[in-house]
């Protein structure tokens, strides 16, 4: 995984949460662009979770990245019926 492709994510005004997916099999939830940092050499990133931790992650430990879905209106209906 790249910098940029992380950072095309990150837009503060287009952004949308999302997960790294990483070598040995473990997700990381991305909620908020404030918490995500680079290293100073852009080869590693600082992630805060939602436990108030932090992860450090290199970059080519990272196997994919997924934007997480929002329901559709039909399914938020179906699910507070």
């Amino acid at each position: 995984m790249t910098t940029d492709a992380i950072k095309s994510h990150l837009n503060v005004a287009t952004f949308k949460p999302f997960v790294l997916h990483l070598q040995d099999g473990r997700s990381l939830s991305v909620k908020h662009p404030d918490f995500v940092a680079f290293s100073p050499s852009h080869r590693e990133i600082f992630l805060w979770t939602a436990e108030w931790t932090y992860e450090f992650v290199d970059l080519n430990a990272i196997t994919s990245l997924e934007v997480f879905r929002r329901p559709s209106a039909g399914n938020a209906r179906k699910a507070g019926a």
